[in-house]
């Protein structure tokens, strides 16, 4: 993968985001390696640093786990725990549902398994990026939503308080964050490497 420091998407005016958020309110593979941009900013001040991780490790674990959801890097290149809980950002769209949805190491051999289907919307929301997002905003200790902000924010404080990396992909011509992919990897406090616990999938239209 080639690596391209850029910055994300600038969001736009909160009320023009909202407004067009409102308009899709409701709605609801494999990566060519060389055309895959990566950029990899500066660690989040916002969490403490790990004694056992090294931000960088962390970022490079979130990037491997991206590839592998977009079908360029292979299984054996990623670090799981037994089981992985699959979080959707917004609790309530799936009460008493499958929120967070356990699965095995070896279930998530496969990316299409990758996914929780809600009750609510009726929609089954695939963890695993689409090919064409080319571009990785990946930071250290945060989360996004088209926008940046944290866990804890939404009601994560357990998976907040343990080492995760935000990533946002999105075109690489992108304009506007509504056309991000967002994921947040959370990983294991102890075991190294970087090994994955748990991952958030969020977008802004919730």
């Amino acid at each position: 993968m080639r690596r391209k420091f850029s910055e994300p998407p600038p969001p736009q005016t909160f009320a023009a985001l909202l407004a067009l958020a409102i308009l899709v309110l409701g709605a609801a593979c494999r990566s060519d390696d060389s055309s895959a941009q990566i950029q990899t900013p500066s660690p989040s001040p916002h969490i403490a640093e790990t004694k056992v991780h090294q931000p960088a490790d962390l970022v490079d674990a979130a990037l491997a786990l991206v590839g592998f959801l977009q079908g360029s890097v292979g299984y054996d290149q990623i670090a799981l725990a037994d089981q992985v809980a699959l979080h959707l950002a917004e609790e309530n769209l799936n009460p008493g549902g499958q929120n967070p949805r356990i699965l095995s190491a070896d279930a998530l051999r496969d990316p299409r398994n990758w996914q929780i289907f809600s009750p609510i919307t009726e929609i089954t929301y695939e963890f695993a990026p689409p090919a064409n997002l080319e571009v990785v905003h990946a930071v250290v200790g945060r989360h996004f939503e088209c926008l940046e902000t944290t866990l804890a924010e939404h009601n994560l404080d357990a998976l907040g308080s343990l080492p995760h990396v935000g990533t946002m992909l999105y075109p690489e011509n992108g304009n506007t964050c509504l056309q991000s992919w967002n994921l947040t990897f959370v990983f294991d406090p102890v075991l190294q490497p970087p090994t994955l616990v748990a991952v958030v999938y969020a977008q802004w239209e919730w």
